[in-house]
């Protein structure tokens, strides 16, 4: 994958960029995807449409520290609106300062804010699905906390009826904090949507709540780290093997929870689903800092690669030469599900987001990366860059 970069906007206000979470999103206007870009230090939730000429971050809602956001028809009038987690703090903290805000859209590029639920500890991750069956949109809330607080959380949607959505008292499906992403899937394939939850801060593991229908989940462990300081930083489901199952893409490269930068055993991996649990876990390849990874056929040879990036604060770039640390990396697939890593970036190690997209329509998945800069005197990046594809097909 050969690869040059198209640059999203600048750095607004005093504060350096502090993108957390950058998602492609279709919109229901068949136009090309639209970027939604979380900004954790500035409070901005932001969007560009992808492949425009200049295009730049424009701004949608100014929220306490927004973590995450989906698109989700939460309302299901026919338009795309945007689910969004708040932090409510950028540092660790057991205030109740966290919440779940809806951005209804309300036009073509307007939204209202709607607060659905606050009073929670640090919320990392919000989904939406109908868990109960009974046609309207449930939410499942990945309440990362700090150390008295946190868990996982059902909130049952209580409309009557059409209209605007409202939820009850959220049901605590398990009591431990740290939870990172809460991505929904349909694990056991019995038409219901299932939750596996990701959990860091000294848990480290990953847990699928099968659903049971009337709000009921039993949990099944599908991933339990070696030890404590395993710094679980990311999940993402995928067929990795494409054999008709759902596996899931892991990585672990935190650092923030006990300031050891580089450890041996950071990197990617994948949990191989052998119709049992727990998962296998396989590895791909290790990678300092590592924080988000994505799969798609980045080169075009039918099989699926991974594209990662790191997040290392602290290490300074004169750190990062010398040890020839890469901001942005893809493992090609080769034979036998084995990968050889590659530099897509010889960049800065701040990038704590990245996703997947054909950015400019030509076929080739794109990388998208976010940077997230804690230090306000570091060497200011551009809070979004895409790292366009210019590989031939297979490779």
């Amino acid at each position: 994958m050969v690869s040059n970069t198209v640059v999203l906007g600048e750095a607004a206000g005093e504060l350096p960029p502090g993108i957390a979470n950058v998602r492609p999103v279709k919109l229901d206007d068949g136009g090309p995807p639209i970027l939604v870009t979380c900004d954790m230090l500035t409070g901005w939730v932001s969007w560009s449409r992808l492949g425009d000429s200049g295009a730049t971050l424009e701004r949608l809602a100014h929220l306490s520290h927004p973590a995450h956001a989906e698109a989700v028809d939460l309302d299901q009038d026919g338009q795309t609106d945007l689910l969004v987690a708040e932090l409510g703090s950028a540092t660790p903290t057991d205030d109740r300062a966290g919440g779940v805000v809806w951005l209804r859209r309300i036009g073509d590029r307007k939204f209202e804010t709607v607060r659905l639920l606050s009073g929670l500890g640090r919320v990392a991750d919000v989904q939406a699905a109908d868990f109960d069956g009974d046609g309207d949109l449930d939410l499942v809330v990945g309440e990362f906390g700090w150390i008295r607080s946190g868990s996982l959380l059902y909130a049952e949607n209580t409309t009557n009826g059409a209209g605007r959505p409202t939820f009850g008292k959220p049901t605590v499906l398990d009591e431990r904090h740290g939870a990172i992403h809460v991505p929904v899937v349909d694990l056991d394939r019995d038409g219901r949507p299932d939750i596996v939850a990701l959990f860091a801060q000294g848990h480290e593991s990953v847990v699928a709540f099968l659903n049971r229908g009337g709000g009921r989940f039993e949990a099944q462990d599908l991933f339990v780290a070696p030890h404590a300081h395993w710094g679980s930083s990311g999940i993402e489901p995928v067929d990795l093997d494409q054999d008709g199952d759902l596996d899931f893409l892991i990585t672990n490269g935190d650092t923030l929870d006990d300031e050891v930068k580089f450890k041996s055993y950071q990197g990617v991996g994948w949990l191989e689903n052998e119709g049992m649990y727990p998962y296998t876990l396989h590895w791909i390849g290790t990678y300092y800092g590592v924080h988000r990874a994505e799969a798609g056929d980045l080169d075009g040879d039918g099989d699926l690669d991974i594209a990662a990036s790191s997040f290392l604060p602290g290490v300074g770039e004169a750190q990062r030469k010398q040890m020839n640390l890469p901001g942005v990396v893809w493992f090609e697939q080769q034979s036998g599900l084995t990968f050889q890593p590659h530099m897509i970036g010889d960049v800065g190690c701040d990038h704590a987001t990245l996703d997947i997209a054909d950015v400019n329509g030509d076929g080739r998945l794109d990388v998208i990366t976010g940077a997230l800069q804690l230090a306000a005197r570091a060497s200011r990046r551009a809070p979004v860059e895409v790292w366009l594809n210019r590989a031939q097909a297979g490779r």
